[in-house]
């Protein structure tokens, strides 16, 4: 603690002397002996909780409750208040002495930073500390603001663990209404399509046998195969090129499913450099670029952009080059959306039968396909939008791990005695020692006297 002084009325007692070590012998489950249901639950060094159950009432520990269960190899700490199995390896279970609330001690262990030791033995090190005591009166104080900040922390840590979620399902919407029309609703009602001035559509729309009618009567349905100028996926004899430094090999590792980023952070760069005229020279990126996974994760995209340097794929992604003069944001953004490319990829592998997708399958897509001028307004309301999102998701991280630090600094001020106010009127610790230790000497000196008079 950072603050050496006592507060009114505290005292300072080693460890070791605020608790009784209850006895284990012969009542421990071993592991193998847990089951999934039972009358007992079995309490143990794991993460969980209850670790199992069992039906053996003859090894539940025998203690006053509550209690606080050590892990000695873990540094698990549980509070107890129902009767239990102990398991096999080692715990400790803890009973507090009368002048300390169970609670309190189990809060005081979750303050101390215990040192990491692995999986070797750490109730040495918490019972070589020694503990600051309240007055019982604002021990009851301390408990009580503490349930209540941990309370509101859990329920804090459940509400935040939503964003993620809700931070997908929302990037999905986004692209559902991207690829669908609904986006930019607005924007053709308002008749800034000018498909006279759109030569490339005009052209395309040549290839459209067919009219679909779920998509706005301006777009056309079109395969990729009208779409991609060239698609190849990398060679396999790249394991005689890898190098230290070079040119970017780009991997399935590099790709995601949400953002169309390539992932190019130091611990996913592996460089190659071949030969000028090998085989594999075919596959160098070029600005505009999609590359699509093919094994494995199925389906994830990212758009080759300026800043990529000299860049080669890998056996396990496709490369797919669209014409000169398409957007391949929003061709990249229809890929990765479910109700775009994300079903098509899906209907392509069809169970344990197929588990990658071939070069006919990147040629074969139906794209939604809007005037160009709507792909670019397309592509720049989801950009704000997914920015928006970027932005609440950068304040959970920081919310997150602001949280993270909040239980120990609420401990820590617990424990210098700033969590609470101290009154005058609380009968100081001291005196509460004192009133207990005469109560156990009077205890053992009536007990003295009454053997004594059973002998005579």
């Amino acid at each position: 603690m950072k603050n050496k002084i006592l507060p009114r009325g505290w005292v300072e007692i080693p460890t070791n002397e605020v608790y009784t070590n209850i006895s284990l012998s012969n009542i421990k489950l071993p592991q193998k002996d847990y089951l999934k249901e039972g009358v007992l639950p079995v309490i143990d060094q794991g993460q969980d909780f209850i670790g199992g159950y069992s039906n053996d009432t003859s090894i539940k520990v025998d203690c006053e409750l509550p209690v606080i269960v050590f892990g000695d190899h873990t540094k698990t700490i549980k509070f107890i208040d129902f009767d239990f199995i102990a398991g096999a390896d080692g715990i400790k279970v803890l009973k507090p002495h009368a002048f300390l609330l169970p609670k309190l001690l189990y809060y005081f262990i979750k303050s101390f930073n215990l040192p990491d030791k692995g999986y070797a033995r750490h109730f040495k090190y918490l019972q070589s500390e020694t503990m600051r005591i309240p007055p019982l009166a604002e021990q009851k104080r301390i408990v009580h603001e503490l349930d209540t900040y941990f309370e509101w922390l859990n329920e804090a840590e459940t509400a935040l663990a939503q964003v993620p979620i809700l931070l997908k399902q929302f990037r999905q919407k986004v692209l559902s209404m991207a690829v669908s029309g609904d986006l930019t609703r607005d924007w053709r009602e308002k008749k800034e399509i000018s498909i006279s001035s759109d030569l490339i559509f005009d052209k395309l729309s040549k290839n459209v046998f067919e009219k679909d009618y779920s998509i706005p009567s301006t777009w056309i349905k079109i395969s990729s195969k009208h779409i991609f100028d060239f698609v190849t996926s990398g060679s396999r004899g790249w394991a005689q090129y890898y190098s230290e430094e070079g040119a970017i090999f780009i991997r399935i590792t590099n790709l995601d499913y949400d953002t169309l980023k390539i992932d190019l952070s130091k611990e996913k760069l592996r460089f190659v450099n071949p030969p000028p005229n090998s085989e594999g020279m075919r596959t160098r990126v070029q600005d505009g670029d999609i590359l699509i996974s093919i094994t494995a994760e199925l389906g994830m995209i990212g758009i080759v952009e300026d800043q990529v340097p000299e860049a080669y794929v890998n056996q396990h992604v496709a490369l797919a080059r669209p014409i000169k003069g398409l957007n391949s944001k929003y061709l990249g953004l229809f890929l990765i959306a479910k109700n775009g490319g994300q079903e098509h990829f899906k209907q392509r592998q069809k169970g344990a039968t197929k588990v990658g997708l071939n070069l006919e399958d990147i040629k074969t897509i139906n794209f939604n396909f809007p005037p160009l001028n709507e792909q670019a307004e397309i592509a720049k309301r989801v950009e704000e939008l997914f920015n928006l999102a970027d932005d609440i998701e950068a304040d959970y991280h920081k919310a997150q791990t602001q949280l993270k630090l909040l239980p120990q600094m609420l401990l820590q001020k617990a424990f210098r005695g700033e969590l609470t106010p101290q009154y005058a009127s609380d009968e100081s610790a001291e005196i509460l020692l004192e009133k207990i230790k005469e109560e156990k000497y009077s205890i053992v000196k009536n007990k003295k006297e009454k053997n004594k008079q059973l002998r005579s």
